[in-house]
């Protein structure tokens, strides 16, 4: 017998032995650990959006998180809004290829992951609030925030027709669920963005704060109130998304799905128990992202389930 073939052996008798010496929770460990091995390449994501799924720097964000269960094509950056997602030629052209060749090639993705919407509230939180009449509750400019809340949704909508339309074109075989979220309730304590500063600065990257600085613009102190407010606009935003994937005339070779983030980070002021889940006013800690990035893995596998239930009844 070769040498090859005895050392094999021997390797094979030693792995034997310790497996066998092993307590039983250790043993099923090793075989859970051995059936993930076996298992099929990972599913694959494809993902725009913003800096909740790619923060600069190397931080952890969603998708750095969900890379422990997916192979992801990330075309999301920093900055990005949900207007310039669904109306940059550039930005879509590698999003679309992407999401094409899967598709041509019938290995469709179990899910496209859609991030937008974070910057352009921020971006017109000053308008949408009315300057203070000297009241304790903070005034919002009704016909403002129906605006904002309005071009979102048109932007949302021209960005998942084209996805919609791709999806027709390649001819993929059944619909691909497109997950959309509406962020989760934020503090706007005055927090910035806490890695290199002066760096941040220099290069034209966005260190914040974002909110706390439209707030005190308009004479609103009351930080309680403030975060108040916020949750009010992160339920119209949602809202508007929910009804958006419950539209489902409007989208035929796509499933709109939205993930509700909401309850998944603490906006609790009181000693600064928000602190944990947050890391500035935009932007969850690690913790806060890994929490996030549980909530859609389980959406994502229990869509799974529900589609292969489906093949097997075809």
């Amino acid at each position: 017998m070769p040498a090859e073939n005895n050392l094999s052996i021997s390797v094979d008798e030693d792995i034997a032995t310790a497996y066998e010496n092993m307590s039983p929770q250790d043993q099923d460990r090793v075989r859970e650990n051995l059936q993930a091995f076996v298992r099929s390449e990972k599913k694959v994501l494809v993902a725009e959006g913003d800096s909740w799924f790619n923060l600069p720097f190397g931080k952890t964000d969603v998708i750095d998180e969900l890379r422990k269960w997916y192979d992801i094509r990330n075309f999301a950056n920093h900055g990005h809004t949900i207007r310039s997602m669904a109306n940059e030629e550039k930005q879509l052209q590698e999003f679309r290829d992407a999401v094409c060749q899967l598709l041509i090639k019938k290995n469709p993705p179990c899910a496209i992951l859609i991030s937008g919407g974070g910057n352009d509230i921020p971006d017109n939180l000053c308008e949408m609030l009315e300057d203070n009449p000297g009241q304790n509750q903070v005034q919002m400019n009704k016909n403002k925030v129906k605006q904002v809340i309005s071009e979102l949704r048109a932007n949302y909508v021209a960005l998942l027709s084209k996805i919609d339309l791709w999806s027709n074109i390649c001819n993929a075989e059944s619909k691909i669920p497109v997950l959309i979220h509406g962020y989760a309730y934020s503090v706007p304590d005055g927090t910035e963005f806490d890695l290199f500063g002066d760096l941040l600065n220099m290069i034209n990257v966005k260190r914040g704060p974002w909110l706390k600085p439209k707030f005190d613009k308009k004479n609103y102190c009351d930080l309680e109130q403030n975060t108040e407010t916020m949750t009010k606009l992160i339920d119209l935003f949602n809202n508007m998304l929910i009804g958006l994937a419950d539209a489902k005339s409007l989208f035929h070779h796509i499933d709109v799905q939205h993930v509700d983030l909401r309850r998944c980070l603490s906006n609790n002021v009181e000693n600064d128990k928000y602190r944990e889940d947050w890391s500035d006013e935009l932007h969850p800690s690690e913790k806060g992202f890994e929490c996030i990035a549980k909530k859609f893995h389980r959406v994502i596998e229990d869509l799974s389930s529900i589609q292969v239930s489906a093949d097997q009844n075809v």
